[in-house]
């Protein structure tokens, strides 16, 4: 997950740390995408959006969307006992009340993953490594 000012991408889904950057998710994803760049070409992204100019990092089709994920899924691939995931959510901007039923790649309906999880990371997608919220605010 990008979070502005923050130098970490990649949280643990259970208490939302950050892993450190010396952890061995980075270096794997690192191996299909130069995640210094895209953090960098993300942030734009979220500039723009942030002042109205567009909001194309809500599209989960989105090239730097699908760039990530499809990185994701080639660096789990490689790691034993992680798995990365991709946390996403739409514009709540002007969908203020939605709430997360299928995953917006597959259309497979989302799995709970439970209380032991904060809200912002309960339900997944297994095939695509998306993280959605479970919440609707």
């Amino acid at each position: 997950m990008w979070l502005s000012n923050e130098t970490e991408i990649i949280f643990n889904m259970k208490d939302e740390a950050p892993l450190s950057l010396k952890e061995n998710p980075y270096y794997v994803l690192n191996k299909f995408i130069s995640l210094k760049e895209w953090v960098k070409q993300y942030t734009l992204e979220y500039r723009k959006w942030l002042n109205d100019e567009q909001n194309s990092i809500c599209d989960i089709r989105n090239r730097l969307n699908s760039e990530m994920i499809d990185a994701i899924k080639k660096a789990n691939d490689l790691l034993n006992d992680d798995a990365i995931f991709y946390w996403f959510d739409i514009d709540r901007t002007y969908n203020e009340g939605f709430e997360w039923k299928t995953c917006p790649i597959t259309g497979n309906k989302l799995v709970d993953l439970g209380s032991e999880y904060t809200e912002m990371n309960q339900l997944v997608c297994f095939s695509s490594f998306l993280v959605l919220p479970a919440t609707n605010k």
